[in-house]
């Protein structure tokens, strides 16, 4: 595993990681100290998601443990293959996050719709002094 190359494979453990913690409300790998946890990242498996959720549908736990095998080869050959298995939603339920996700990943700004930066505007302006960002200093 340490002599691998950094690439799709440890980007797919990576999300396992999230998303075990997402399902579960807890590390896959916790430890007392930075080097156990590294240790149990290496040699550990984590325990099974149906443990700590039985409420997990079973899919959606095996595609999260097979992202988190220790060797690559054992993982999914690609995340579209895992999204496959775990599902997704349609197109239209989510296209607008879809959209402004895209936006922020290729300017790294949140988009703000008209409405947003109204209601910002009216919040920073209701604010109480003590709250309110300083105007900046002249150079």
């Amino acid at each position: 595993m340490l002599d691998k190359a950094v690439g799709p494979a440890s980007d797919q453990y990576a999300l396992g990681v999230v998303m075990y913690e997402l399902l579960t409300g807890k590390l896959p790998f916790p430890g007392a100290s930075m080097m156990s946890v590294m240790y149990a990242h290496v040699h550990t498996p984590p325990p099974p998601v149906e443990e700590l959720r039985p409420d997990c549908p079973p899919d959606i736990a095996a595609a999260v443990m097979r992202m988190l095998e220790k060797e690559p080869e054992k993982r999914w050959p690609s995340l579209e293959a895992a999204v496959a298995v775990i599902g997704v939603g349609t197109a239209s339920q989510d296209e607008n996050s879809r959209s402004q996700l895209s936006t922020l990943a290729k300017s790294g700004t949140r988009p703000l719709s008209c409405a947003t930066a109204r209601r910002a505007a009216r919040c920073r302006s209701a604010a109480p002094r003590c709250l309110r960002r300083p105007p900046p200093r002249p150079r």
